[in-house]
C-alpha cells in the first residue's frame, strides 16, 4: 500500500511539474479604449492585441489631459486568474512620437486595483505583477498629463504597442 501511495505522489508531482509549472499566455478577444484615434491618425485599441509590435494605440490629446486620463480595456472570453502583464510601450512606429513617461493603474471587472506603477520615457517593455483576481476584463488607466505646455502638441500621450497577459501559475506555487 505504501508503495502505491509513493507511486501516486510521484505521478501527481510529475503531472504538476509538466502542466502546472508552465505559464500560459492568454490572448484577449477584444480591446476598447477611451479613444480609437489620435492626432497621429487612426490608432485603434485592437492594435494592442494584434501581435504586431509595429502598430500601436494612442489616445486623443484631449483624453491625455482630461482629469480622468486615458484608458485601455481588454476583454476575455472567460474569467481567468491573471498573474502578470507585459506592456510594450514607446516603440518607434515610423511616426515622430514623443516617448512618454507615465503612471498607470490596472483594474479588474469589479473595479478592484490589481497593480499600480509607472514607466519611463526610455522603457520599451514593462513587466507588471498583478494581484490575482478572477476576471474577464483588465482595464489599464493612464494618469492624466498634469502640466499642459503652451504647445499642447508637444504632449506625449501613452503609446501602447502590445499588451501580453499571462494566467497565474498553478496554485501560485510554481
Amino acid at each position: 500500500m505504501r508503495r502505491l501511495f509513493v507511486l501516486l505522489v510521484c505521478f501527481i508531482g510529475l503531472a504538476l511539474m509538466t502542466q502546472g509549472c508552465e505559464e500560459t499566455q492568454i490572448t484577449p478577444n477584444s480591446a476598447t479604449a477611451s479613444s480609437e484615434a489620435s492626432e497621429y491618425g487612426a490608432r485603434p485599441a485592437a492594435n494592442t492585441i494584434d501581435g504586431n509590435l509595429a502598430t500601436n494605440w494612442s489616445p486623443l490629446l484631449a483624453d491625455c489631459t482630461s482629469s480622468d486620463g486615458s484608458w485601455l480595456e481588454l476583454g476575455f472570453d472567460e474569467a481567468y486568474s491573471f498573474g502578470r502583464m507585459v506592456l510594450h510601450v514607446n516603440l518607434d512606429n515610423g511616426v515622430t512620437q514623443l516617448p512618454r513617461a507615465g503612471s498607470y493603474t490596472i483594474k479588474d471587472s469589479a473595479d478592484a486595483t490589481l497593480a499600480t506603477g509607472s514607466y519611463t520615457a526610455t522603457d520599451t517593455s514593462k513587466e507588471i505583477t498583478l494581484t490575482k483576481s478572477s476576471t474577464n476584463k483588465l482595464k489599464i488607466i493612464f494618469a492624466a498629463v498634469a502640466d499642459v505646455p503652451a504647445d499642447p502638441t508637444s504632449i506625449a500621450c501613452p503609446h501602447v504597442n502590445e499588451v501580453e497577459t499571462f494566467k497565474a501559475k498553478f496554485l501560485g506555487l510554481f
